[in-house]
């Protein structure tokens, strides 16, 4: 692919996630890259076409992220670790702009609340793994169950309000809630 076709990506997820799909101009997407509106139909069939791309884009940088930490650290130092990592991973501007359409535009289309589920699950699945493995819970296997459950959608939920937090105000205010909620992650143990 040409280095015109990423802008034309980059700048359609950003427009998508400033102004919505409903108000997503290609216009906009050309000025930004410096082209006219027609020769983006160069690149993509159409605007559909364009959108589709971006998000996948998106989700397959969301998915390249490699995610390592010390296992042995203590948990609540594991926890706020993991929570941090992911306050970084969205520094970048890509993947804030994939979570803000994700938030903005799930209410309203099917696909993007599939793959709100999506990007929920993938977060939901690495805290379980580290609850899982680090936390110790000692009950019978039902009781278990149901508490690692409970801690990973604490967790992901947590994360997910963190990662609005960094957006909409900053990384101190991001950081200092996932201080607080390792700890009481913790404390429900």
């Amino acid at each position: 692919m040409t280095n015109t076709y990423d802008k034309i990506l980059t700048s359609a997820l950003k427009e998508i996630a400033n102004d919505g799909i409903k108000g997503f101009r290609l216009n906009d997407v050309a000025e930004a890259v410096g082209i006219k509106a027609p020769s983006i139909y160069a690149f993509f069939k159409s605007r559909e076409i364009l959108i589709e791309k971006s998000l996948e884009m998106a989700e397959n940088k969301f998915k390249e992220v490699n995610i390592s930490l010390d296992l042995n650290d203590e948990a609540p130092s594991l926890l706020y670790s993991l929570f941090k990592t992911y306050i970084e991973i969205f520094e970048n501007e890509t993947l804030q702009n994939y979570y803000k359409i994700l938030r903005k535009e799930s209410l309203s289309n099917k696909h993007i609340a599939s793959l709100y589920q999506n990007f929920a699950y993938t977060i939901e699945t690495q805290s379980r793994f580290i609850v899982e493995e680090k936390l110790n819970i000692d009950s019978d296997d039902e009781i278990r169950d149901k508490k690692l459950s409970l801690l990973s959608l604490i967790f992901r939920d947590s994360l997910l309000s963190m990662l609005f937090t960094f957006l909409t105000e900053s990384k101190e205010s991001a950081l200092w809630e996932a201080e607080r909620i390792s700890s009481l992650i913790v404390s429900l143990l």
